[in-house]
């Protein structure tokens, strides 16, 4: 499997650039034909600090340059949780590509590792949200506090209950980077 690299951030910064209108697209030619599941996460970094300001991707395998184009520019301007990068902003930016392993569903609630996998939670209904596996030691989260952010941000508001986890399915992936 093939793993992230530097080009694959500099890519989606070329991509973003041109969304932006300062640029022409890059061209794709040096990037492998390969099928991946990706994310594109960006950070704006202040004073040392990195505040997320974007990151979406997808768990269905694409070529890899469609892929970082594509979530490249719905990371950076529709994620639905933050305003749209701007161009001011660029010269304080920070790309992050991961590239993720196929998802296996849990034996149970406990079964994945910190900083190992990432978890993605489908509830009853549709809904769903993942944690990519730096997240929960990034924020000193434990297993149980990881799983009950994950269900709240599939946007999960009553109690986490029995009955709840018991319908809902919990899945692992890696990250390749």
């Amino acid at each position: 499997m093939m793993e992230a690299d530097r080009r694959h951030g500099i890519y989606c910064f070329g991509v973003l650039r041109a969304a932006l209108g300062l640029c022409a697209m890059p061209g794709d030619d040096e990037l492998p034909g390969e099928c991946v599941r990706l994310f594109v996460s960006w950070h704006l970094v202040t004073d040392g600090a990195r505040r997320l300001r974007g990151c979406i991707g997808t768990f269905e395998p694409q070529p890899l340059a469609q892929g970082l184009r594509a979530y490249a520019i719905r990371s950076a301007c529709h994620d639905r949780r933050f305003p749209p990068i701007c161009a001011a902003e660029l010269e304080r930016l920070e790309c992050t590509v991961s590239l993720l392993t196929p998802m296996e569903v849990c034996a149970d609630w406990l079964d994945w590792d910190l900083g190992v996998h990432g978890v993605h939670v489908c509830l009853e209904g549709g809904a769903s949200a993942t944690f990519l596996p730096e997240i929960a030691p990034a924020q000193g989260w434990t297993k149980a506090e990881t799983i009950e952010r994950v269900i709240r941000k599939a946007g999960w508001t009553a109690p986490i209950t029995d009955t709840l986890l018991r319908h809902a399915t919990l899945q692992r992936h890696g990250d390749v980077r």
